[in-house]
C-alpha cells in the first residue's frame, strides 16, 4: 500500500532507499502505478520524492506466520506433551531467519526447523488455559505474529475397581488375592491397604492382602504421577481360627528307654469333654 497522495503524473518522481537511488519515474508517466509495482525489500521505509517535495512511503513486505498444530481450543491431559507446528513465509527476496513460540508473553522456545512445517515440543506441561503464539522473523529483522491458540490442559483423576473378591464376601483367613483394574496416566501406582500392587500394561493390578479374623476393609487406591488419586473399597469377612477346648501335656519329654510318661488332657472349654 502506498500512502499520502497520489503522485502526479506531471512531475519526475526519484524512488530511494537509505539514500541510494533507485529508480526514477519521469513525468508524464503513470507515477502511481508504477512506485507500486516496485518490489523493494528491507528494513528501511522507501519513499518516493515528488520534485514538489511530496513523499510516498513504501512499506516493505511482512513475513507471515499461522500456526497448524495444534487445532484452536484443543484440550490435554496434564502432565501433557504438546507438539507445536507453525507456517511462516517472509516477504520479497527475504528468508525467514527464526520462528519463535510463545505461552502468553512467555517465551516457550525457539524452532530448530530451517523450513516449513516450524516446530516445537512444549513438555511436561501443568494444568491450566494458555494461548500460544508464533512469532517470525525475517532476514531484514522484520517480524510478524501469528493468532493465538487456545489451549487447555486438564486434570485427570484416576479411577480404580476391585474386581475380587467381592463386596461382604466371606473369606478364609490368612492372606487374601485382591485384583482390579485402573485407569490413569502412565506411571500411576498401586496400593491396597499399605501394599503395593503390581500392576500390568493393560490397566489391572494385584495384591496379596494379609486379613485379620472377622470383619475386613480393603481399600484400593491409584495415584497418578502428579498426586491425583482414586480410590475403591470392599468389605469381607474372614473366618475365625478355632482353638481347640483341649490342652495336652507330657510329664516327660525325653529320657532313656524305656521312658514312662504321663500324659494330661485338660478341658478347658465350656462344654463337657469325653474320651
Amino acid at each position: 500500500m502506498l500512502s499520502s497522495c497520489e503522485p502526479t503524473a506531471l512531475l519526475s518522481i526519484r524512488v530511494v532507499a537509505s539514500n541510494v537511488p533507485v529508480k526514477t519515474i519521469a513525468a508524464g508517466s503513470n507515477a502511481y502505478g508504477q512506485l507500486a509495482s516496485l518490489a523493494i525489500n528491507g528494513p528501511q521505509k522507501v519513499f518516493a520524492a515528488l520534485t514538489s517535495g511530496a513523499v510516498v512511503v513504501i512499506p516493505p513486505a511482512l513475513p507471515t506466520v499461522s500456526i497448524t498444530a495444534p487445532a484452536n481450543n484443543v484440550s490435554f491431559a496434564a502432565p501433557a506433551n504438546i507438539a507445536i507446528a507453525a507456517n511462516a513465509t517472509a516477504g520479497g527476496s527475504a528468508t525467514i531467519t527464526k520462528v519463535d513460540f510463545f505461552s502468553g508473553t512467555t517465551l516457550l522456545g525457539t524452532s530448530s526447523s530451517t523450513a516449513s512445517p516450524y516446530t516445537f515440543n512444549w513438555t511436561n506441561v501443568a494444568s491450566g488455559s494458555y494461548n500460544v503464539t508464533a512469532k517470525a522473523t525475517d532476514s531484514n529483522d522484520l517480524t510478524a505474529t501469528s493468532a493465538p491458540v487456545a489451549i487447555t490442559v486438564v486434570l485427570t483423576v484416576p479411577t480404580i475397581t476391585i474386581a475380587s473378591p467381592a463386596n461382604l464376601a466371606g473369606v478364609a483367613g490368612g492372606n487374601l488375592i485382591v485384583s482390579g483394574s485402573f485407569q490413569g496416566p502412565a506411571n500411576s501406582g498401586v496400593v491396597v491397604n499399605g501394599v503395593i500392587a503390581v500392576t500390568g500394561t493393560n490397566g489391572s493390578f494385584a495384591a496379596d492382602v494379609p486379613l485379620a479374623a472377622g470383619s475386613n476393609t480393603i481399600t484400593a487406591t491409584v495415584t497418578s504421577p502428579t498426586g491425583e488419586t482414586g480410590s475403591a473399597s470392599v468389605s469381607v469377612t474372614a473366618a475365625v481360627a478355632i482353638a481347640s477346648p483341649l490342652t495336652v501335656t507330657i510329664d516327660k519329654a525325653n529320657g532313656a528307654a524305656p521312658l514312662v510318661a504321663t500324659f494330661t488332657v485338660t478341658n478347658t472349654g465350656a462344654a463337657p469333654a469325653s474320651w
